[in-house]
């Protein structure tokens, strides 16, 4: 552990500049003192007064800088006592070549100790490897630089300024190094975030003070200065938080804006030129609104069967921002629309459901254009499914079936499935209070639709053979909108991949609930796929739930009570059926 408290230092990064400041301090003061006592054996006299004089004045600036840490921040009190014992013995024991080599490898120790725990991006070998290297090589010519003053006799073999250069060609690969593994160097974040500047001021200064040649009295300081000021600015961008990547056009964004004191996640769907939906999660509040550059402000309003809020804006072709405006404040979201042609179902009134398809992809880390969306078409084996409830419901010789649709492509295809379905197995279908009701169209028809249904069947008995729907509606929005509703799903909502992708998506947006359109592209993102197995679930109030469907192989047949990754929060969801077939 390092003298300095990374928790304080990580709450300095938020806001306490005083942390930060302290910490660079102590740092660089260490590497002064402890590279001056490091290279002191290479030295075949006595140091001269001002090379003294140099690893003083490092140690002053660590010691003082140790001392305000102790006083103002929360440190391990030990560790931070003995880094300033070091410092401040490291002047008084350079004129002996071991033990100031002992006491500047223990200082070294300390700073790479420090800025490896204060690297947000040291996260992997790389990024470690890149760290030990620098520090290393940026102590290596700080105490080449600060002996060199002065010209003293150095031992035999050693070319001070051969080391300077060395040092320096090293520090600059480091930092291109880790400028290319961070992605930054590959886009306009090197000129436009803090980090990209601090790691390229990290590269840029070490050739400057690798080109200062001869290491004269007038420019051994400024060599040194090179060397030190470059460890600051990796260091500082270590202690800074990964500057998100640029958005790619017609990648559906999502990100964090930061709004008064609040960071307020949003989703912006399909970022292309013209009408694209402005997401919320139902934990960034109900006084939401977003413009585009000069236009009108526009509010954030919930929609049919879908959680949260939601603005409808038109974005410009090219690069542009999103003003998000609250009671709190306001903030800033960068977009990048492109110029492709837009795609008008991602701002329709199927828009929030292939919202949540793309984030089940974004927060299992892929990042693709969005091409199509849900309801353009129907899936094989959402067509498969439909078939097979359509067997089941035969098997119970159901009078008939109704069916629900839309205008998508997806409901009308639904919809002729189940027909044809229904015609092989010689089952009417005709809107009928007795019969059974199967419900294949979007989120915005079907939650309005089961809300109505519900109201009436606390009256009058309607679809008395139960309310059964397609598998994309099982999302909590749309089935809790029913009493009791039955889905044919090929994945069981309550075993432990659906609710890792639950719990995924809730820790990545703001507390969203799931669906089963966002769990397909979350399960293709990483490359898995649900079982071929077709299973009836009911999903309900608990004390609304009727067993109509018993199996010898039913399984997880627990109802109620909330757990992490709840798929329908406030009602349950349950098998009711062994595979359809």
């Amino acid at each position: 552990m390092s003298g300095m408290d990374m928790g304080a230092h990580q709450s300095g990064v938020d806001g306490h500049v005083l942390a930060v400041v302290l910490r660079l301090l102590l740092l660089v003061g260490s590497a002064v003192a402890g590279g001056t006592g490091l290279l002191r054996p290479a030295l075949a006299v006595r140091p001269g007064r001002r090379a003294v004089a140099g690893a003083a004045a490092g140690a002053v600036v660590a010691a003082a800088a140790g001392v305000a840490s102790l006083v103002a921040l929360p440190v391990v009190v030990p560790v931070a006592v003995a880094q300033i014992a070091l410092v401040l013995a490291l002047p008084a024991v350079l004129a002996r070549p071991v033990p100031a080599a002992g006491i500047g490898a223990a200082l070294g120790l300390l700073v790479l100790v420090e800025t490896l725990a204060g690297d947000f991006a040291a996260d992997g070998v790389v990024a470690v490897l890149t760290d030990v290297v620098f520090v290393a090589a940026a102590l290596v010519g700080i105490g080449v630089t600060v002996l060199a003053a002065g010209r003293p006799r150095w031992r035999d073999g050693v070319r001070p300024g051969r080391i300077t250069a060395l040092a320096g060609a090293v520090l600059a690969l480091t930092g291109v190094v880790r400028l290319s593994e961070s992605g930054i160097g590959l886009d306009r974040r090197i000129y436009s975030s803090a980090v990209g500047l601090l790691l390229v001021a990290a590269v840029v200064l070490p050739v400057v003070a690798a080109v200062v040649v001869g290491l004269r009295r007038a420019v051994a300081v400024v060599a040194t200065a090179g060397t030190v000021l470059a460890l600051s600015a990796w260091t500082a961008a270590g202690a800074l938080p990964q500057p998100p990547a640029p958005p790619t056009p017609g990648v559906p964004l999502l990100s964090s804006v930061p709004v008064g004191e609040a960071a307020v996640p949003v989703l912006v769907t399909p970022q292309r030129p013209g009408r694209n939906l402005v997401h919320f999660p139902p934990g960034a509040g109900a006084d939401l609104a977003v413009a585009t550059g000069d236009g009108p402000l526009v509010r954030a309003v919930p929609r049919p069967g879908a959680e949260g809020t939601w603005a409808e804006v038109d974005l410009p072709a090219g690069r542009g921002e999103l003003m998000i405006h609250s009671g709190r404040g306001h903030g800033t979201l960068q977009v990048d629309a492109g110029d492709g042609p837009g795609i008008p179902a991602a701002s329709g009134a199927d828009g929030p459901e292939c919202a949540g398809a793309a984030l089940g992809g974004l927060v299992a880390g892929r990042h693709d254009v969005l091409t199509r969306c849900p309801a353009d078409g129907l899936e094989d084996a959402d067509a498969d499914a439909l078939r097979r409830l359509v067997g089941v419901l035969a098997s119970r010789s159901v009078p008939g079936i109704a069916v629900a649709a839309d205008g998508s492509p997806r409901s009308r295809q639904a919809a002729e499935v189940v027909r044809r379905a229904a015609a092989d197995a010689h089952l009417p279908v005709r809107d009928s209070p007795e019969n059974a009701l199967v419900v294949v169209s979007g989120w915005a028809d079907a939650a309005p639709r089961l809300h109505a249904l519900s109201e009436r069947q606390a009256s009058l008995p309607t679809y008395a053979q139960g309310v059964y729907l397609a598998p994309w509606l099982l999302h909590a929005p749309v089935v809790n909108e029913a009493l009791t509703s039955f889905l044919p799903l090929r994945f069981n909502p309550r075993d432990a991949q659906s609710l890792e992708y639950s719990v995924a998506l809730e820790n990545g947006f703001g507390g969203e609930n799931p669906s089963a359109s966002g769990f397909r592209d979350w399960l293709r993102a990483r490359r898995d796929r649900p079982a071929d197995a077709v299973t009836l679930y009911a999903s309900a109030q608990v004390s609304a739930m009727p067993m109509e469907i018993r199996s010898p192989d039913m399984a997880d047949m627990s109802m109620g009570g909330d757990y992490p990754g709840q798929w329908v929060p406030g009602g349950t969801i349950v098998p009711v059926s062994g595979t359809l077939h």
